[in-house]
């Protein structure tokens, strides 16, 4: 089996977002991730931290 890793290019944050956040639903049920009053998770607030903080990269 061969598995890619690539940077998630910017103009593809929308794509990672959603992939995001089905891992998480999915794990929810074994991490207790919940989501706020909006439906949101967490990480969603966060997401462009990956493309514009230092040390802070995006892959899939």
């Amino acid at each position: 089996m061969n598995i890619e890793v690539v940077k998630v290019p910017v103009e593809e944050k929308a794509i990672l977002k959603n992939l995001l956040k089905m891992y998480c639903y999915e794990w929810s049920q074994y991490n207790k991730f919940d989501v706020n009053d909006k439906g949101e998770y967490e990480f969603e607030y966060h997401i462009s931290d990956y493309w514009d903080k230092e040390k802070h990269y995006p892959f899939s």
